[in-house]
């Protein structure tokens, strides 16, 4: 429809730590609570997904990737102050982009999963976008 969407692909930083010394049940409720963050912080018209294990989509109808970033940061923000009684803190990495004229649904996702990759190898817990 040639508006602006932006798409961020979220990952649980250190998910399988949780997992493996806390138990899948642990586990089960960090996705649980960041879902709840995720849905309560974003607008009715943005779709949020669960997109593999530990991973989450979000999808941003007319929305820039400068603006993502926005909402980006504050749910990064809302998961790291996040605190489940007997857990150690929890953060995530978030890669961002927004689509271009040119892109099919692989090179939309392509490129906000190589933002996401630059998130995790820079030291997660950031957001990085790839414009």
């Amino acid at each position: 429809y040639k508006r602006e969407l932006s798409l961020a692909i979220m990952d649980i930083d250190n998910f399988k730590n949780i997992n493996d010394n806390y138990g899948h049940l642990e586990g089960d409720r960090v996705l649980k609570n960041i879902a709840s963050i995720l849905l309560k912080n974003v607008r009715e018209v943005d779709v949020v997904a669960r997109w593999g294990g530990e991973e989450f989509v979000l999808l941003m109808d007319e929305t820039s990737a400068n603006k993502a970033f926005v909402v980006c940061e504050k749910l990064r923000i809302a998961i790291e102050e996040l605190k489940i009684e007997n857990l150690p803190s929890i953060t995530i990495s978030i890669g961002l982009t927004s689509v271009k004229n040119e892109d099919n649904i692989e090179s939309f996702f392509k490129r906000a999963d190589d933002a996401l990759y630059k998130a995790k190898q820079s030291g997660k817990n950031r957001v990085i976008i790839n414009a």
